[in-house]
């Protein structure tokens, strides 16, 4: 009889312990669950992301990242940030330098797309402009503002420098009110 109760003891010890065993898993199971619904509430949705994200630089240089691209490193850099894959550049040192980045960006060559007028909000000339695709470097587009003003947007493809130059995110940019600025 001593011995029956000890087996007795010994498979409840054994179901109560499976019991519990089970218990703290279904619980462990319920809070990942929960945990796992409160994150994916806080995660934006695919489409309340902005198309382009300001990852850097302001004055005279800015690097943004198009939703959906890849991320990109400098080679020359380990361990800096991503550098996007737009990047914008705007000098107004002086109208000779102006005068040189124009002709070596918009000469007549194999790798000039358009060569045109830089017009205002008002359809007035206010400089030259030019669109250049490089067959393994992207697209950009170059143009002047006046004499001494001159902007470069590079980009990995033609309709990517387009899009961005229309965006609202550039003219944020241009305008000195990024997200970081505000």
């Amino acid at each position: 009889m001593k011995y029956f109760i000890y087996i007795l003891i010994g498979v409840l010890s054994f179901l109560l312990g499976i019991s519990f065993v089970q218990n703290i898993y279904r619980h462990d199971v319920e809070s990942f669950e929960i945990k796992n619904q409160e994150i994916q509430l806080d995660l934006p949705s695919k489409q309340n992301q902005p198309r382009f994200l300001h990852l850097g630089g302001f004055g005279s240089y800015g690097s943004f990242k198009s939703s959906g691209s890849e991320p990109r490193f400098a080679d020359d850099c380990i361990g800096c940030g991503e550098i996007g894959d737009i990047s914008i550049y705007h000098n107004s040192e002086s109208p000779e330098q102006t005068s040189y980045t124009l002709k070596a960006n918009c000469v007549e060559s194999k790798y000039l797309v358009e060569k045109g007028f830089q017009l205002n909000e008002k359809g007035q000339k206010i400089g030259e402009r030019c669109f250049i695709i490089f067959p393994k470097a992207g697209a950009r587009i170059f143009w002047t503002e006046g004499e001494k003003d001159y902007w470069i947007i590079s980009a990995s493809s033609l309709n990517l420098v387009k899009e961005f130059e229309s965006s609202e995110a550039f003219r944020l940019w241009k305008s000195g009110k990024s997200d970081e600025q505000k």
